[in-house]
């Protein structure tokens, strides 16, 4: 994960027949998700945190060996493809990027989900009935609140105030800081070029976020914001 890598995603990858994984966090990644992935039979595919854009191909649904679908911190909009539906070994699926319309209906069908976000999104709507049925569940995020890790959290403010690493960061803890960052700003670009953090290209968002930390918590007093 963040190799700086930059293009766009590689149609050749069907042509990989024992590919199992995709793993491209935290890179330059552009333009479209390839409708021809759907040709993949892939069990991990995890595009955080690039520059992809448009809508998730409806081709993806073909994916049927597909576990785990990560695509958060993107460009990605539309609704979300009802093809994802019918992905019945899927586990864990989080993609808030700037979706919108209301959840299909097809999700009753991923009765395998542990793992289910799409927050941050322009989702709207009422939350299903079908949810009752993706009885192993044990993760649910449909906007930014208390879902944040707060020990995570903690762990990231004290390295980003002390400019030193303290602690061991896995591809999860990396996810609970930007959307640190997108619920109360990212620091300034004059602070990532004096940070001192050995992975700091791996935490710095691809775009900055404005600080809004008066707007998402109105309620605080004044002296804490």
């Amino acid at each position: 994960m963040g190799l700086n890598l930059t293009g766009t995603l590689p149609v050749e990858f069907v042509n990989l027949t024992y590919l199992r994984e995709i793993d491209l966090t935290r890179n330059y990644l552009n333009g479209t998700i390839p409708r021809m992935f759907g040709l993949l039979r892939v069990v991990n595919v995890s595009l955080i945190g690039n520059r992809l854009s448009g809508r998730i191909p409806d081709e993806i649904g073909d994916i049927t060996t597909l576990e785990e679908l990560v695509l958060e911190d993107n460009y990605l909009e539309g609704k979300l493809s009802a093809s994802l539906g019918r992905l019945r070994n899927l586990r864990r699926l989080a993609c808030f990027n700037n979706f919108n319309g209301t959840i299909p209906e097809t999700y009753g069908n991923l009765r395998n989900l542990t793992d289910f976000r799409i927050d941050g999104s322009n989702m709207s709507g009422r939350i299903p009935d079908f949810i009752g049925n993706w009885t192993r569940l044990s993760r649910l995020a449909t906007y930014y609140g208390v879902g944040i890790d707060l020990w995570s959290a903690g762990c990231i403010l004290a390295e980003l105030f002390a400019g030193e690493a303290h602690y061991d960061w896995t591809n999860r803890v990396v996810e609970q800081l930007h959307r640190i960052f997108k619920l109360c700003g990212s620091p300034s670009e004059e602070y990532w070029k004096k940070s001192k953090l050995p992975h700091a290209t791996v935490f710095k968002p691809q775009h900055s976020y404005k600080r809004c930390i008066k707007e998402t918590f109105k309620d605080f007093p004044q002296g804490v914001r």
